[in-house]
């Protein structure tokens, strides 16, 4: 929306375009000067990029209306993204780094104007030690986004999927840059240090997957650096007529589509983005799906009849378990209902024996509530003592229920 608005009035496009930019040239040269983490954070953040991406389009859109004055201003914007670039040249910032050159790549593309990207990108190999072997190799790591980040972690670094991301990133912004020039007339000179580098580093490296991505890139630009000193060979081309050149590059600009260079670009572009929608879309699947429909593990014969086993040794001593509670709990109930017979049978002796004494003894003993009563009467709030004679009556009455249980001793029978 706003390189909309921006394209309407290109006079104050400029004017804004030459306020931020030298704002963005301010804290890039006081992080540059002073190399704090808070002024290098200052640079270093998405609200710095998308600004730097935001003026690209600006630029780019405003250039093809030949307007000089946004013409004026991507000599600002390149040197900012560079320094960018060379703030902190560290392997830990290297997705911003990519991040930068697609933004100069982009630049490239809609302004015409030449600027040397392959530099940063040939870097690579020389911070990075390919032949070094990862310290982990985590699924949680398996795959690192460069697209939605700025900087990696420790973790990160060490794990087998950085190296891999590297030489992705590598390959795809090569062959994005490249395929610009693809018909140009300098492009054997333009490719040499790159075929340099590849050279050697497939002497040097030993991982057989790093070498042949590098190898599979150089034959592609080898081809196409053969197919245009071919052409200049045919023409015979002088350099100093500008006239003869312009229409040797339209002629090489309309055959540019049957080229090597390009022909694997669109085949390699097609299954890149067959890839993201793949990805996207199984995430999405995923997602969706939840954890209910994930599919099943197939585990071998042995490990289930192992689990449907202990599965029923535990069914069995849980019922075990519960069988014991359960006799268990008839004892104790069964002892529970003995003690309450035995008490009611001795209440019954009780009471007989109180009648037959109160039968032969009814002159000499005095009359006494009986047990059930006088337990009521006690409960009921009485909480008068029993008298002395209350007591000995009843002494009298247990000594004379158990005297025909005792048994006369005598000498004889020790």
């Amino acid at each position: 929306s706003l390189v909309e608005l921006y394209s309407l009035d290109p006079t104050v496009t400029y004017q804004h375009g030459f306020v931020f930019l030298r704002q963005l040239a301010v804290h890039l040269r006081t992080a540059i000067q002073t190399k704090k983490p808070e002024n290098i954070q200052g640079v270093y953040n998405w609200q710095f990029i998308h600004a730097l991406s935001l003026w690209t389009n600006v630029i780019g859109v405003l250039y093809n209306n030949k307007e000089k004055l946004i013409q004026q201003l991507i000599h600002p914007l390149t040197e900012l993204i560079i320094g960018t670039i060379r703030l902190v040249p560290s392997p830990r910032y290297y997705p911003l780094r990519f991040h930068c050159i697609r933004l100069l790549i982009k630049l490239t593309e809609l302004t015409s104007v030449f600027v040397p990207v392959l530099p940063f990108l040939l870097e690579m190999f020389d911070t990075t030690d390919f032949n070094k072997r990862h310290k982990t190799a985590s699924l949680k790591a398996q795959y690192i986004n460069f697209d939605t980040s700025l900087k990696l972690t420790k973790l990160q670094m060490d794990d087998r999927a950085y190296k891999d991301g590297l030489m992705d990133q590598f390959y795809e912004l090569v062959m994005v840059y490249l395929i610009q020039y693809a018909h140009h007339v300098t492009f054997p000179e333009l490719v040499y240090p790159l075929i340099l580098k590849c050279k050697k580093f497939i002497k040097v490296c030993k991982v057989q997957n790093f070498v042949k991505v590098v190898r599979g890139l150089l034959e592609k630009v080898q081809e196409n650096v053969n197919l245009i000193e071919e052409r200049r060979q045919k023409t015979g081309l002088n350099v100093k007529d500008s006239t003869q050149m312009e229409s040797w590059l339209e002629q090489s600009q309309q055959k540019s589509t049957s080229s090597p260079l390009v022909v694997h670009f669109q085949r390699y572009k097609s299954m890149r983005q067959r890839e993201v929608l793949e990805d996207i879309a199984q995430k999405e699947k995923i997602s969706l799906s939840g954890r209910a429909s994930l599919p099943d593990l197939i585990r071998p014969e042995h490990q289930v009849s192992a689990k449907q086993n202990f599965a029923s040794m535990i069914d069995k001593e849980i019922s075990d378990n519960d069988d014991e509670e359960e006799e268990l709990f008839q004892i104790k109930s069964k002892r529970k209902h003995d003690e309450i017979d035995d008490e009611q049978e001795e209440e019954e002796e009780e009471n007989e024996s109180e009648e037959e004494d109160g039968d032969d003894d009814d002159d000499d003993i005095p009359t006494t509530p009986p047990a059930k009563k006088r337990k009521a009467k006690m409960s009921n709030g009485d909480s008068s003592k029993p008298t002395a004679d209350e007591f000995l009556s009843i002494v009298k009455k247990k000594f004379d229920r158990r005297k025909d249980q005792v048994k006369t001793l005598s000498v004889d029978d020790f």
